[in-house]
């Protein structure tokens, strides 16, 4: 019967050592290795991009940005903390609607055919908003056959209707300083205005038929324009505004007023 030498034996125990690891592996890492095949899911639950829609995330695990490395802003409906800025309770803020409420007075005239532009003015805001107009300009309107005239704020080339005003004409035009009185009218406009340049100007118009002359000022208009907030604004809670009690300690306690 032959024997094996010392060089076979060695390899029938390194082939024997390696079926073991073999064996061990299968039974031992079994669940991990069938895990590893199903791991595009995190218990049974599906993942999708940040980018994803909202029904199409729906039961499903949402990645964070590529890009930012955050969630989209609505995966939540509301946050928690959200309730609060800058460390106040969302009551004590006015909502869009409630700031800078304007209730116009009286029907919105018919504006005639403007005869006269007068006064202009240019100016810069630097945010959007409706404007608030304060203006006062110079000019003169002779009509033919009406004895009226109305003027108005006209901004960037649309008019202000609000701030609409009927005069009487002028009876003679002259250029002397008496013949220029001072017209003042406020309005504000009835859109939101983008921020930038605007032009604006002093506008005049006979209310029936056609106008007989006109005389403008070489001076431009002077006022002031308020860009009207369209955020939100802080107004006191009732928590802040409620008074603070004085107290002072007396021999039975303190007493507070």
């Amino acid at each position: 019967m032959p024997t094996n030498s010392p060089r076979t034996g060695n390899r029938v125990a390194i082939v024997l050592a390696a079926s073991a690891l073999i064996m061990s592996v299968g039974f031992a890492g079994g669940p991990a290795l069938a895990r590893a095949v199903n791991a595009h899911t995190v218990d049974h639950k599906h993942a999708v991009s940040a980018s994803a829609s909202i029904k199409a995330r729906k039961g499903k695990l949402v990645a964070t940005s590529k890009r930012t490395g955050r969630l989209p802003d609505n995966i939540i409906a509301n946050a928690p903390n959200a309730r609060k800025l800058a460390g106040k309770v969302g009551s004590a803020y006015l909502t869009k609607a409630q700031v800078n409420q304007i209730v116009p007075l009286g029907g919105a005239p018919t504006l005639p055919t403007a005869g006269v532009a007068t006064s202009t003015t240019t100016f810069t805001t630097t945010r959007a908003g409706r404007l608030l107009v304060d203006f006062t300009g110079a000019g003169q309107l002779d009509c033919t056959t009406s004895n009226f005239v109305r003027w108005w704020l006209r901004l960037d080339g649309a008019p202000i209707v609000s701030s609409s005003l009927q005069l009487g004409e002028a009876v003679s035009i002259t250029f002397d300083y008496n013949g220029f009185p001072a017209i003042h009218l406020t309005g504000v406009t009835a859109d939101v205005i983008a921020a930038g340049d605007h032009t604006l100007a002093l506008v005049g118009g006979c209310t029936s038929g056609s106008n007989g002359g006109s005389a403008i000022s070489g001076t431009p208009g002077v006022g002031s324009v308020t860009v009207l907030s369209h955020g939100l604004a802080s107004i006191p809670s009732a928590r802040h505004s409620a008074a603070r009690k004085s107290c002072v300690s007396t021999g039975s306690g303190d007493a507070c007023r």
